[in-house]
This record gives C-alpha cells, structure tokens and sequence, in this order.
C-alpha cells in the first residue's frame, strides 16, 4: 500500500547521512470530488492523488514500473503501482475523511481505481470511495466536510483540482467551496509548523492526527 512512500522519508529522500529531514516529506496534488446518489446524497468521494516529482521517480523505481522510461503504464505497470497503493491494510484510512459536525463518518475502501504518469512524469493515482451511509446536508442538517490528509503528515496533501458535484441527473440544489488553512493568520498553527519542521530524520509527531490541522477543506451544502 502507500506506506512505500514513507521509506522516502527514512531513506533516500535525502541523500546525505547528515542531513536534516523536516516533515512533511513527500507532497501530493489532486483532491476529491462528491459523488451523489439519485435522491442528493452524498454517497461516493472521488480521491486524486498526484505525487511530486521525486517521489514518483521512487515509486516508479522501487516497484520497477514503466522501466523503458516512455511514461506509458502497461496493465503490469498499472496493477503493480494499484496494489501497492490501494491493497490497504485495515489499519490505514486512505488519508481522505468525511467529517459531519466534527465527527468522521466511515468509508469504504478504495474502488475503481486507475493510475497513469502525467507529462510532467507525475503519477497519478485515482480511486472512489462509498460513503457508508449516505449523507445529504442541509434542511437543518450541517453541511459534510472532506478532507484529505495524513495523520502524521509525512505526506502534504494539497486540493488543487477544483472540487466538482458528481451525479447523474442535477446537483440536487447542492455546492462545494474549497477553503485551505492559513498559518500566517493563525499563531497556533504556524508554531505547530514550525515545530514540525525542525522533526529530526526519525522523529515523529507527538500531537495526534496532526495533518488535520493543515488539510484543506472540501464543504458540501445543500438547500
């Protein structure tokens, strides 16, 4: 699964022994779009994640995947990259979360999931996930937030795909706003980066999921 990621950070993402590792250590693009079912409830996310640059050449290395170096993915190419990040061991979360009023509501694992190298030589992994029990905000009911994070931010998730309503009729008079978090308008948390930032190479965070203190926000409302 994913964690063949988190060996970057312990090993070769820095080359010299001496070297100071700071949290996060690998950084990921994309973000979720929602998925509603026939009545307006939200009942699937749509995750995109897209490594950076080194990160994908040590994916790519590690797993011994597109080794002619033509940025195509054979279907071996495909199913090696998929396994390992989407077989996920009942201990992970899959880094995405559906928060109601503070709460997280459970998902299912990844489905239907596809990957490919972008131009940039980015890889790109895409995958849903069902929400276990369909939610529709609004109506007295408090709008769903999506986020997308790790606990123990080894990884920084960034949502830069617009957030998109995903249906098969209309959007059922529901939105999405994506909101991202702003140290340097909140002292706490810019302390909290700093802190993390001087993380030595084996060190992690104390705080517990402290990733969600620099997720970005994906709010769902309905009228």
């Amino acid at each position: 699964m994913k964690r063949t990621l988190a060996l970057l950070a312990l090993t070769g993402a820095l080359a010299s022994p001496t070297a100071v590792v700071s949290h996060p250590h690998v950084w990921v693009t994309g973000g979720a779009h929602v998925g509603l079912d026939e009545e307006g409830r939200l009942a699937r996310i749509h995750v995109t994640w897209i490594y950076d640059t080194f990160a994908s050449l040590y994916l790519l290395n590690y797993l011994k995947a597109d080794q002619d170096g033509d940025q195509v993915l054979s279907e071996r190419d495909k199913e090696l990259i998929l396994a390992d990040q989407t077989n996920w061991p009942e201990d992970f979360q899959g880094d995405s979360y559906l928060y109601v009023s503070g709460e997280k509501r459970a998902l299912g694992r990844a489905e239907n999931p596809d990957t490919r190298i972008l131009e940039s030589g980015q890889v790109e992994v895409t995958f849903e996930r069902a929400v276990i029990e369909p939610y529709r905000p609004g109506s007295g009911e408090p709008d769903a937030i999506i986020k997308i994070y790790d606990p123990y931010f080894y990884y920084a998730y960034e949502v830069t795909e617009a957030p998109e309503i995903i249906t098969k009729s209309d959007d059922h008079g529901c939105s999405v706003q994506h909101s991202k978090p702003n140290p340097e308008d909140d002292e706490g948390l810019a302390a909290l980066q700093v802190e993390l930032s001087a993380l030595g190479r084996e060190e992690t965070p104390t705080q517990q999921d402290v990733g969600a203190f620099f997720a970005d926000e994906i709010r769902l409302t309905c009228g």
